[in-house]
C-alpha cells in the first residue's frame, strides 16, 4: 500500500516508470500486470463492452501472476525449438500509438513511435 500512495504522488508517466524501476521485482510484477488489467478494462469499456469492476481487477493479479510464474518454470525445465524471429518487410514501418483524455479536466495527451525494420 505504501507504494500505491507513493504512484499516486507521481507528476509524470516517466516518474511513474522511474519509481517503479526501483522496486524490487515481485513487487513491479504485481504493478505491471495491474496495470495492464486496469488498461485492458478500459480498452473493453471504450469499445463498448462491460468494463471490469475495480474488484475484478485486482483479484485477477494474483491469477496471471501464478500463470506467469508457471510459463517461466516450464521454460526453464523444458527444452525448446527455438523458432526463427519474425521479421518485418524491407521498407515497411511500424506506427504504435496511444491516448487519454480526462473528461472532467478536458485534459489528454498522445503519443506515437514509429520504427523501422531495424
Amino acid at each position: 500500500s505504501n507504494q500505491i500512495e507513493l504512484l499516486a504522488c507521481c507528476k509524470s508517466g516517466s516518474e511513474v516508470i522511474s519509481l517503479i524501476l526501483k522496486m524490487e521485482q515481485s513487487v513491479q510484477q504485481r504493478i505491471l500486470i495491474f496495470l495492464w488489467q486496469w488498461c485492458s478494462a478500459r480498452n473493453k469499456a471504450n469499445a463498448g463492452t462491460k468494463m471490469a469492476t475495480a474488484t475484478e481487477i485486482c483479484t485477477s493479479v494474483p491469477y496471471h501472476i501464478m500463470q506467469w510464474d508457471n510459463t517461466q518454470n516450464k521454460n526453464k525445465s523444458t527444452t525448446s525449438m527455438q523458432l526463427p524471429k519474425w521479421q518485418p518487410p524491407h521498407d515497411f514501418l511500424k506506427l504504435n500509438c496511444d491516448a487519454s483524455f480526462h473528461q472532467n479536466t478536458g485534459n489528454g495527451g498522445w503519443g506515437f513511435v514509429v520504427r523501422n525494420e531495424d
